[in-house]
């Protein structure tokens, strides 16, 4: 890209020109942290917060530059002023579920996501994220149930199929015909009639004829 058509260049003029335009600020706030200039845009925002009052969307930045730099404290203090101006922003919940998973606090993540959803049931990244936390014996009745959900929202992706496919085949390896959940049952029957428009391995295609065989008479 040319110097004259590099968008940084038109970021640091506007900048230049009015050192308080929040917009700007938040843009080259991104940009830094885009490019892994974690230092630099924690001085720059904090810099930047010195001449003006702190706002929602800054106060994100900040905390996922902190994120960046694993200053977990400095992190969890930043978004927890960017959330009680507005609780109820995605991005900025999103970020505090990056933090606490990031810290190992599995339940402080999922209260996190689960607000999220709480907000937009549409996207089923969302969904897969709070998949990945539901990693105990005892969570994998609900973390199939997390994935059938994403799954609806991303019919044709491969790879969150092949993994609903492993976890059902994991519950029925591990559950008693007679313990067996008859709606899982009912929505792993569904999902065999799908199989055929993937391409799954050798072994999953095994792996998914042995689960149907324990499943057949039910």
């Amino acid at each position: 890209m040319t110097a004259s058509l590099d968008p940084l260049i038109y970021l640091k003029k506007a900048l230049q020109l009015d050192s308080g335009h929040k917009a700007s600020a938040c843009a080259f706030a991104k940009f830094l942290i885009e490019q892994g200039e974690w230092k630099q845009a924690v001085e720059f925002i904090n810099d930047f917060m010195m001449e003006t009052d702190g706002f929602t969307e800054l106060y994100n930045h900040l905390a996922m530059a902190y994120l960046g730099q694993k200053m977990i404290s400095e992190a969890e203090d930043s978004i927890m002023k960017a959330l009680a101006k507005e609780p109820r922003s995605k991005d900025t919940l999103f970020t505090a579920f990056r933090i606490k998973k990031s810290k190992g606090d599995k339940y402080a993540a999922l209260y996190y996501i689960e607000r999220i959803i709480r907000y937009d049931q549409a996207c089923s990244d969302t969904f897969i994220e709070m998949a990945s936390l539901l990693n105990e014996p005892s969570e994998l009745h609900r973390r199939i149930n997390v994935l059938e959900i994403a799954l609806a929202l991303s019919p044709t992706d491969e790879s969150l199929f092949s993994r609903l496919v492993l976890d059902y085949c994991h519950y029925f390896d591990s559950t008693s015909v007679a313990n067996l959940d008859r709606d899982l049952v009912e929505n792993f029957k569904l999902m065999q009639l799908k199989a055929p428009s993937f391409s799954i391995s050798e072994s999953l295609k095994d792996k998914l004829k042995k689960a149907a065989q324990k499943v057949s008479g039910l």
